[in-house]
């Protein structure tokens, strides 16, 4: 886990967690930030609520779950579907799914956790994250932004300018679904570089990574992302 950026991230106003950031991730040519939605309590431990309050509560559920392998038996949906996209097959090895996550960096884009999913995130759920988020992308400077999910992206249009000084430009949305959502593509400017992102439909159910695939694969190159020499 690279903590290189610790020093700035722990300084921002307003964030709950602290990213999940790869040892290969500066060094990655795709440099990709997974952007989730939120984060629940789950059911099966008593010290759940405890836990995912924890400021590094989105870096230990990696670490000990697809890095040292402690809880190896306890997949996470969302994340077993990604890895399946992005390799394009189902049976991937632990191997694999480590070099995945020490490429990539991961964090949620709403800042406070909800005891079930039930709860849905409010409008200043939303916007408060999004100014998290905005700083988070200028520190660790992604080229490759992935949505888990469109809804938020809803408030980045009503409002671009909580993302200031990035912005928001060259805005797409996929003519076909795919899963019965429309896919989105637009452009961040971070001072002079542009990051490339894509809303695809939330992993965690009626999701098919066969199709959503075929779609990623046209505007990243997974290779970049996933290639153990890079």
């Amino acid at each position: 886990m690279n903590k290189t950026f610790d020093e700035k991230l722990k300084i921002i106003s307003g964030m709950r967690w602290l990213p999940w950031i790869g040892d290969n991730f500066s060094k990655s040519k795709g440099k990709l930030l997974v952007l989730g939605e939120s984060n629940y309590k789950w059911k099966g431990e008593e010290d759940a609520w405890e836990i995912v309050n924890l400021k590094r509560f989105e870096r230990d559920l990696i670490k000990q779950r697809y890095i040292t392998k402690e809880l190896k038996e306890n997949k996470i949906k969302i994340f077993e579907n990604i890895i399946k996209t992005v390799y394009n097959k189902n049976d991937i090895s632990s191997v694999e799914k480590k070099c995945f996550f020490n490429a990539i960096s991961y964090c949620v884009i709403v800042q406070r956790p909800f005891k079930n999913r039930a709860i849905r995130p409010n409008n200043n759920d939303f916007l408060d994250g999004w100014r998290v988020i905005s700083k988070i992308i200028q520190i660790i400077k992604p080229k490759n932004i992935l949505f888990l999910g469109t809804a938020a992206i809803n408030y980045l249009l009503n409002d671009p300018n909580i993302l200031l000084p990035l912005s928001l430009c060259h805005y797409k949305v996929n003519k076909n679904k795919i899963n019965n959502t429309y896919p989105r593509r637009f452009i961040l400017k971070n001072n002079d570089c542009d990051i490339n992102c894509i809303g695809i439909r939330h992993a965690s159910s009626y999701y098919t990574w066969k199709s959503w695939n075929g779609y990623i694969k046209k505007y990243i190159n997974l290779n970049e992302i996933i290639n153990k020499d890079v």
